[in-house]
Parts: C-alpha cells; sequence; structure tokens
C-alpha cells in the first residue's frame, strides 16, 4: 500500500492511499477577545467508499460550537511530540455519530490547537495516522 505526505498548516501527514482532497480552507473568525481574530484551517479527504478524514486547526481560540460530543471510549496517543486524547463518539457535532476524534495542542511558539476525526473505525490505523504525524519546523 502506497501513501502520499502532505502539510496541513504545520503538520506533517502520511495519507493513506485512495484519499481525494474535498475541501481545504481558511477562514478568519471573530474571537471572544476583541481586537484578536481567530483564524480556522480546515482540509478533508475522502476515498471511493465515502470514508472521510478531517483536520481542523486554529490559531487562537476556537469560536464555533459545532454541537455536542459524546464519548463513549477515550485514550492517549502521541502526535509529534505532544500528548493527544482520542475518542469514539456516540454523539459528533450534535448529531448520533460514531467517529474517531483526536484533539492535541501544536508545540510552542504557535501552540495551535488542532482537531483531527474520521470516520474509518478502524482504531489501528487511525492511531497509526496519528503517530505518523509530525510538526513542521517554523
Amino acid at each position: 500500500m502506497t501513501s502520499s505526505t502532505s502539510t496541513f498548516v504545520d503538520l506533517v501527514l502520511t495519507l493513506p492511499t485512495g484519499l481525494t482532497l474535498q475541501a481545504d480552507t481558511r477562514e478568519e473568525v471573530s474571537s471572544l477577545i476583541p481586537g484578536s481574530p481567530a483564524v480556522e484551517h480546515f482540509r478533508s479527504y475522502q476515498d471511493a467508499s465515502g470514508q472521510g478524514l478531517y483536520f481542523f486547526a486554529w490559531e487562537g481560540a476556537p469560536t464555533r460550537d459545532r454541537g455536542p460530543m459524546k464519548a463513549v471510549e477515550t485514550w492517549k496517543v502521541q502526535v509529534g511530540a505532544a500528548d493527544a486524547t482520542v475518542s469514539r463518539t456516540s454523539h459528533f457535532f450534535g448529531h448520533e455519530r460514531e467517529v474517531l476524534v483526536a484533539h492535541v495542542e501544536g508545540p510552542p511558539p504557535a501552540r495551535r490547537r488542532y482537531m483531527i476525526y474520521t470516520t474509518r473505525l478502524d482504531r489501528a490505523v487511525f492511531d497509526a495516522l496519528l503517530a505518523a504525524i509530525r510538526f513542521s519546523p517554523r
């Protein structure tokens, strides 16, 4: 199986074969702190069967609530040199939906916040994808 390498904000990703880029956006969003807008980056990939892989990064605090999440299982992993928490959900973005989702804070000086989730429910594959991520030097 082959893979490809891509960079999202400052994450260097090794993507499984068969994924196609679906969306890649950058948007300034209002912040709860006046005078300091947040920037939200989003990228998504999908394979031929419709399985998705989604990346969010925030410079500043995330300001949008996309709905509640209910974790039914959590565990710790490493993403680059950072600790991350992964959850398997029964509810995600306010809907009954099972996904695997990782939350991680990037290294200084940027300290961006990341959320990575997948509709692929194979824990070993998702954990391996997360373990292969590196932070690019800036």
